[in-house]
C-alpha cells in the first residue's frame, strides 16, 4: 500500500473496530484496580497494560508487532447529563508504522461514549463528537464525525472523503462503525470491504457481550498459573463468574472488589502507585507510557 492516505483510512478502520464492542453493551464496565494487569503474547504481537491510577482513573496500554507499535492511555472523563451519561478520553494514542523501513507515527484522538436513555426507552450506546486521525511524519489527517442524534439507527453510519489539492475525491470510507466499513478508491474504481464484525455468539447478552475472542482472552490454563502476576485481571473472582454466564454473581463481586478498592485507597492516602511494568517516554514533544526497559 503506497499511498500514505489508503494507510491513513486503514489505520482509522483499524481504531473504530475496536470500538464496535461498545454498540450493545449498556451494564458498568470492570473497573480495574490500582496495579492490575494484563499481558498476552502470541507469535504475532505481545500487549500489556496497568491500572497505574484509580482516582482519576488511567490505564497504560501497549502493543506491539513487526511492523506495528501501539500506546494508549485510557483515562476516562465521566459526564452525567440527566437522561444520558458521557465518557470522554482526555489523552491521545499513538500508533507506529513501519512502511518500507521508515517509521510512521499517527494520532489517535478518540470519540467520546454516549449512553443513552437512562431514564426512559431502550438503553443503548453510541459514539460522540469525532474519531481523529493524524498521520504525522506527512502531515495527512481524517477527521469522522457521528451523528449526535439521540436515534441509535442514525449513530451507527460513517461517511468521509478524502480528497485531493483540487478537491477531487480520492477516497471513500464509509459504512457502519459497528458492523461493516468498506472503502471506495476512486482512481482505481474499486470497493473493497476492509472490516465486517466477528458474529456474536448466541449467549453473547450473557458474556458481557463479549466477543467469542475476548472471552479467550480471559481463559487460562489451571497448570499454568506460576506463569501470571497476581495482579493479573484473569484471576479476578468478578470475571470468573462472568465467564461462567452468571451475571448476578459477578454483579456482585464486582461491586465488592470496587468497595474494597475505596478502602485501600483511603488506606493509602496520598502515596502516588509506582507502575510495574510502565515507564513515561517522551514521543512527538508529549509523555506517553512506555514498557519498562529491561
Amino acid at each position: 500500500m503506497e499511498d500514505p492516505r489508503q494507510r491513513l483510512l486503514y489505520v482509522a478502520t483499524f481504531v473504530l473496530s475496536g470500538l464496535s464492542h461498545i454498540s450493545n453493551r449498556v451494564l458498568s464496565p470492570f473497573m480495574p484496580k490500582l496495579g492490575e494487569t494484563f499481558e498476552y503474547e502470541d507469535t504475532n504481537f505481545k500487549f500489556q497494560a496497568e491500572q497505574i491510577s484509580s482516582s482519576p482513573c488511567v490505564t497504560a496500554s501497549h502493543a506491539k508487532g513487526k511492523l506495528f507499535e501501539i500506546h494508549f492511555t485510557f483515562d476516562p472523563k465521566f459526564t452525567f447529563w440527566g437522561k444520558s451519561f458521557e465518557i470522554k478520553f482526555q489523552s491521545y494514542g499513538l500508533i507506529k508504522l513501519w512502511v518500507n523501513g521508515k517509521e510512521e507515527i499517527y494520532v489517535i484522538i478518540l470519540p467520546s461514549i454516549i449512553v443513552n436513555n437512562l431514564m426512559t426507552g431502550k438503553v443503548f450506546t453510541c459514539l460522540g463528537n469525532e474519531l481523529l486521525c493524524q498521520n504525522t511524519t506527512t502531515n495527512e489527517s481524517v477527521d469522522i464525525k457521528f451523528d449526535a442524534s439521540e436515534e441509535k439507527e442514525k449513530n451507527v453510519y460513517i461517511n468521509t472523503f478524502i480528497k485531493d489539492v483540487d478537491g477531487n475525491n480520492l477516497y471513500q470510507l464509509y459504512g457502519r462503525w459497528d458492523k461493516e466499513i468498506c472503502l471506495t478508491d476512486f482512481t482505481r474504481k474499486l470497493e473493497t470491504v476492509l472490516w465486517t464484525r466477528t458474529a456474536e455468539m448466541i449467549d453473547a447478552a450473557h458474556q458481557y457481550n463479549f466477543s467469542e475472542f475476548t472471552l479467550q482472552l480471559n481463559y487460562f490454563n489451571l497448570n499454568k498459573l506460576g506463569g501470571l502476576r497476581l495482579t493479573d485481571t484473569r484471576l479476578r473472582s468478578d470475571i470468573r463468574a462472568l465467564e461462567l454466564g452468571l451475571i448476578a454473581q459477578a454483579e456482585n463481586e464486582k461491586k465488592l472488589l470496587n468497595e474494597q478498592e475505596v478502602s485501600m485507597a483511603n488506606q493509602r492516602g496520598v502515596k502516588k502507585y509506582q507502575p510495574k511494568l510502565f515507564e513515561k517516554q517522551k514521543i512527538l514533544n508529549e509523555f506517553v507510557f512506555a514498557p519498562l526497559s529491561r
